[in-house]
């Protein structure tokens, strides 16, 4: 009898502590929202993602995200429509589209590169004008099939009666349309 208690008691000692090995405060949070991001792939995965004003902002399929490269224009779109945000998002580059490349984001277009916003929640459409700031940056760029565009991006647009939005961490990884 002696001996099944102190098996019962070294078979419980040896559970608690499996268990609290397990659990550490040294782990990564995966609640954190950098986390929820996609990876920065350049495998043509058909991801989309960002931080927007440091809420996750990422699209469900590759149906959400799309590029288009047509007459030297590159055309990335995304959107997210839920029950409590209706959101898209442009990113262009007009011009040498190139691997390791950075275009920065400025009102004028033709010029290097442009992005808009549009937040239909709150009937805010943030034009290529409407941009302060940021840049788009090329680290996969394919000329033949599989036809690849990756990279991140970041900016800031403001609207008079609409908050300043500040996208932040963004990365794509998208099979593009010729």
């Amino acid at each position: 009898m002696r001996k099944s208690i102190v098996n019962l008691l070294t078979t419980t000692l040896v559970f608690i502590l499996f268990n609290a090995t397990g659990c550490s405060d040294d782990e990564p949070n995966s609640q954190e929202p950098i986390d929820q991001l996609p990876a920065a792939t350049q495998e043509g995965k058909n991801t989309f993602g960002c931080l927007v004003n440091d809420e996750v902002w990422v699209t469900d399929t590759s149906i959400d995200a799309t590029a288009v490269f047509q007459g030297g224009f590159l055309q990335i779109g995304a959107n997210i429509e839920e029950r409590e945000r209706d959101h898209s998002l442009s990113l262009n580059i007009d011009g040498n589209v190139e691997n390791n490349a950075i275009y920065l984001v400025n009102e004028i277009i033709g010029q290097n590169a442009s992005v808009a916003f549009t937040n239909s929640s709150d009937n805010c459409d943030y034009d290529y004008i409407n941009a302060l700031g940021g840049h788009i940056s090329i680290s996969k760029f394919t000329l033949e099939q599989p036809y690849i565009v990756s990279g991140t991006f970041e900016f800031t647009t403001a609207l008079n009666g609409c908050d300043t939005i500040r996208v932040t961490n963004g990365r794509f990884d998208l099979n593009y349309i010729p």
